[in-house]
């Protein structure tokens, strides 16, 4: 008769960085900046060439010429 085995479910601890970032508490992993700030960073340092900012979507939009996206290689 085969022998069953447990699976553990026992959850790993966490690191000390992501406790930390759970608390609130500044930590080592980045933090997401809100949509105004990254609107004006798009507006300062965005390529229009390659994507504008959809205000509506509020991120950036893939710019598309004659139904092809841009080729990024150079």
């Amino acid at each position: 008769m085969p022998v069953k085995r447990r699976v553990t479910k026992r959850r790993e601890a966490l690191c000390e960085d992501a406790e930390r970032w759970l608390r609130g508490e500044p930590s080592g992993f980045f933090e997401f900046k809100d949509t105004d700030e990254l609107a004006a960073l798009w507006a300062e340092f965005g390529d229009p060439k390659v994507a504008v900012w959809d205000e509506g979507a509020r991120k950036p939009l893939e710019v598309i010429y004659s139904g092809q996206p841009l080729d990024a290689t150079f």
